[in-house]
């Protein structure tokens, strides 16, 4: 989401302030790509580290046989249970409301774009929160600030008007901002109080932040702190291959449950909070029954209003 140089979109990039971590699984970019509708996103079996042999020989003739017969079988069990959990989400979505916090960002940010507005986007590199075309359309001013040269040097043309190499816990430009915006950037910093600090002196007065946070309390952010970056890769390549070109910076979840997250906002200074949960995730599409568990736990806590078992919240608040 780092060396200075120019972006090859004309932007002028920041000083280098910190190393990227290449190869780590982001866990919220992968569950954007495994939530959609499943008939074009298929599975390319080749890829699940199968060692395909030559069709010379009897035996090695045989062996191929049975590793392409495995295959099959394999691609036509996890895509049952991929379509199988893709209509209960459509289901649940219709009737309790169940949506992904990830995909309902951009609702949250409609309300909160005015023409004219100067935006902060942190940590948007390559997949800026704000299309080109919105931007144009409402004459924004929009500066992308991210740890890595590369994302910023990949987003779209136009994205942003300024292009700031930085790490978010220590960029600040003073009440230079209307809006800061942040989506899946909190789990990724290791002092998010310090995060906060910096969004807030950015901000003009009555300025707003508005922030997408998965929940670090959740399980699979629970999971994704105690598996290695390794077996995490490998586990998603292979079961989602579609999901491979989704490599992000190591999660450390700091202070990124709601209740945290509120408290340190009061901490800072700001008000007018307002956080809305969200209770979707589909880490477990690939197999039905555990992905039926985790959906009747999230309706539950849902149905609870336990805010802090949501799967992720969006959090907006007035400086």
């Amino acid at each position: 989401m780092d060396e200075s140089s120019q972006a090859e979109s004309g932007a002028p990039v920041a000083e280098h302030e910190g190393p990227v971590t290449p190869g780590v699984v982001d866990a919220v970019a992968a569950n954007r790509a495994l939530s959609g509708p499943l008939p074009n996103q298929a599975i390319h079996w080749h890829d699940l580290g199968f060692s395909v042999l030559p069709e010379e020989g009897g035996e090695a003739s045989s062996r191929s046989r049975l590793e392409r017969a495995v295959r099959r079988l394999a691609r036509s069990f996890v895509d049952a249970n991929r379509m199988a959990s893709h209509r209960l989400n459509l289901a649940c979505e219709a009737r309790f409301g169940r949506v992904d916090g990830s995909t309902h960002f951009g609702a949250h940010l409609d309300r909160a774009l005015r023409p004219g507005l100067r935006v902060v986007d942190l940590g948007g590199g390559k997949h800026p929160a704000i299309s080109v075309e919105t931007k144009a359309r409402l004459g924004l001013h929009v500066v992308g600030v991210d740890v890595s040269s590369e994302e910023l040097r990949l987003a779209p043309e136009g994205a942003y008007d300024r292009a700031v190499v930085a790490d978010a816990t220590r960029f600040c430009e003073p009440g230079t901002a209307d809006l800061v915006i942040a989506q899946a950037l909190a789990e990724h910093v290791r002092d998010t109080g310090e995060l906060w600090h910096r969004i807030h002196e950015c901000l003009v007065p009555g300025g707003r932040a508005l922030v997408f946070i998965p929940n670090g309390r959740a399980i699979f952010a629970r999971l994704n702190r105690v598996l290695p970056e390794d077996t995490k890769r490998w586990l998603l390549y292979r079961l989602y291959p579609g999901a491979a070109h989704y490599q992000g910076f190591p999660a450390y979840y700091d202070r990124c449950s709601p209740t945290e997250t509120l408290r340190l906002l009061a901490a800072v200074g700001f008000r007018d909070v307002t956080m809305q949960p969200y209770y979707s995730s589909n880490y477990f599409s690939f197999f039905y029954p555990a992905h039926l568990l985790e959906v009747a736990l999230q309706l539950a806590a849902k149905a609870l209003d336990r805010d802090d078992a949501c799967e992720s919240f969006v959090v907006e608040a007035v400086k």
